[in-house]
């Protein structure tokens, strides 16, 4: 038989059993949810991460397409520029080209093609005023056959290089038929032409 003390004993045996497992229980459920907490902060940390991740590569992109975008604009500014300054120097020198060959075969070519042109209006009006180079004032009576009387002469600016502008008496009708206009009405077409062999060359 089992004695008081033993029975005390057992009893407190199994108190601290119990007491141990309830501990024990309660440890393992206080460790699966510090372990649960722990995962569910980790998920977040990790989702904040990558969501912060993305954040700066597409403010990364952000910058790079701004840069790049920059750059392109630049470069395309500075084509433009170069362009205009190689446009303006084709031009000039076309105009200096223009201006040697004032009197030659070819000019004076141009110059009856012109007279040509207004030839119709010398019915129509009895007087006119012809502002051209002095050196081609001859030039236009001969080609013209106008009576001298009914031609007053002005002197053509220099800036129009050749040709003549044609005016009634009263400046009512005007016809501009220097190189500069011819050079202007087809600017487009020469940038245009100059443009192409750039892109060419």
């Amino acid at each position: 038989m089992i004695s008081v003390e033993e029975k005390i004993q057992i009893f407190k045996q199994e108190i601290k059993d119990r007491f141990y497992d309830r501990k024990e229980k309660k440890l393992e459920e206080v460790r699966r949810e510090l372990e649960s907490e722990k995962a569910k902060e980790e998920r977040y940390v990790d989702g904040e991460l990558t969501r912060l991740k993305s954040r700066y590569e597409k403010l990364e992109n952000r910058n790079v397409t701004k840069i790049l975008n920059e750059a392109r604009n630049q470069a395309k500014e500075l084509s433009l520029i170069l362009d205009n300054d190689l446009y303006r120097d084709f031009m000039t020198s076309l105009k200096d080209s223009l201006k040697k060959q004032l009197g030659s075969d070819a000019y004076r070519d141009f110059y009856a093609r012109s007279v040509d042109q207004v030839r119709p209006y010398f019915e129509l009006y009895p007087d006119f005023i012809v502002s051209t180079n002095r050196k081609d004032k001859k030039l236009f009576l001969d080609l013209s056959g106008l009576d001298p009387k009914r031609v007053r002469f002005e002197d053509l600016k220099k800036d129009n290089i050749g040709g003549f502008i044609l005016m009634d008496g009263e400046r009512k009708v005007r016809f501009d038929l220097t190189l500069l206009e011819l050079i202007e009405e087809n600017q487009r077409q020469i940038g245009f032409e100059l443009n192409k062999k750039l892109e060419e060359a």
